[in-house]
């Protein structure tokens, strides 16, 4: 394919009162999911305008957008804590060694299963932009949202990666130590009211 044939996408602020809108992103790649800050002082939105899509920050006051994660994996999607303190992001693991060895020698040659890598929820404080990896059950995390409490998270996760078909199961994930607590497994594929319904509903999560 063509380089650079791509159209960006940048980020627009609408006033619903006036109907007035600004562009707040000038990036000639793509930014997209933005969401606001807890206390609306600014908002956070993913960007590839270095490279594999990042997680980004840009003050409403005025400035720059600060870039929060610097890693060689695509960001996929992230969710703020209700604090605003932190953030939870789905990426997946970083290569094993041995890949990335394969991959400077273009070596092909692929071992089924040792070679797969599974999106992980990781978490990033923002006071000391400390990133860490929360998950590591062999999970497929399609969703994550917060609690309304910031107590813990809840996913829309298959515990069955390997399986060709929706199955999909509601968990609640501890940010202590990442352990998947199952809540529900609904028929079908699920949406994100699936994951609202799982913590606003009648009765506590586990």
């Amino acid at each position: 394919p063509v380089k650079g044939s791509g159209r960006p996408r940048t980020i627009w602020l609408t006033a619903v009162a006036t109907g007035q809108y600004r562009q707040l992103t000038f990036s000639a790649k793509s930014d997209s999911s933005a969401r606001w800050a807890p206390d609306g002082r600014s908002i956070a939105f993913l960007s590839d305008r270095d490279g594999a899509a990042q997680l980004y920050r840009l003050p409403m006051a005025g400035g720059e957008a600060e870039r929060l994660t610097d890693g060689k994996q695509k960001v996929e999607a992230f969710r703020w804590a209700p604090d605003g303190k932190r953030i939870a992001l789905l990426m997946t693991e970083p290569k094993p060694e041995a890949q990335q060895a394969r991959e400077k020698d273009k070596d092909d040659a692929r071992i089924a299963d040792k070679d797969e890598r599974f999106t992980r929820v990781w978490t990033l404080d923002l006071a000391s932009r400390a990133l860490k990896q929360l998950t590591t059950a062999r999970h497929r995390i399609g969703q994550i949202e917060f609690t309304p409490d910031g107590s813990r998270l809840i996913a829309a996760a298959s515990a069955k990666p390997d399986e060709d078909q929706f199955n999909e199961a509601i968990f609640s994930v501890d940010l202590q130590d990442g352990r998947f607590t199952p809540i529900a497994t609904p028929r079908g594929p699920m949406g994100t009211m699936a994951l609202y319904i799982a913590f606003t509903g009648p009765g506590t999560y586990p």
